[in-house]
């Protein structure tokens, strides 16, 4: 009877353990879903609310001028759309993915104006389709990005 209790009891503590093991498989799971549903979620965002597009010609620090109603913010891809003029007449010190300048589109930076591109990542760039100008002491900074000029770029 004695083995029979102790058979009994190691049993017991075997499903004990097995119980408690899947009682922390169940939490580790759901810990690992809660933290890939955020990477998720984090991923989503950046690749899909980091756009912006200007909709109408107006300021750079306007947020009138832009599709989500904010100024450009550090990380995003912003798209100055064609029929559209974007002034830059402030210093931005938002470090910008990249910038693109469509066909039939003008972003002027002013004296006082200066942008910066090249936040960490892929698919950093400065893309001119339309018409970049800089006017005297307006800047950009391109760091570790791409730039493609495929139309005007004035300096006055």
């Amino acid at each position: 009877m004695g083995a029979i209790q102790i058979t009994y009891i190691h049993n017991c503590l075997s499903l004990a353990i097995i119980t408690s093991r899947r009682k922390r498989m169940k939490y580790v799971d759901r810990i690992l879903s809660a933290v890939l549903s955020v990477l998720l979620l984090c991923t989503y965002h950046q690749l899909t609310l980091a756009q912006v597009s200007s909709t109408t010609s107006g300021s750079w620090n306007n947020g009138s001028t832009w599709n989500s109603s904010m100024t450009p913010q550090v990380g995003d891809d912003v798209i100055i759309s064609s029929g559209t003029t974007v002034t830059v007449d402030l210093s931005n010190t938002s470090v910008l993915k990249s910038v693109v300048v469509e066909s039939n589109a003008e972003l002027v930076i002013t004296t006082n104006g200066y942008i910066v591109i090249g936040v960490a990542g892929w698919g950093r760039s400065l893309t001119v389709h339309g018409v970049l100008t800089l006017q005297n002491g307006g800047a950009i900074t391109v760091n570790g990005a791409w730039m493609h000029f495929y139309g005007t770029v004035n300096m006055n």
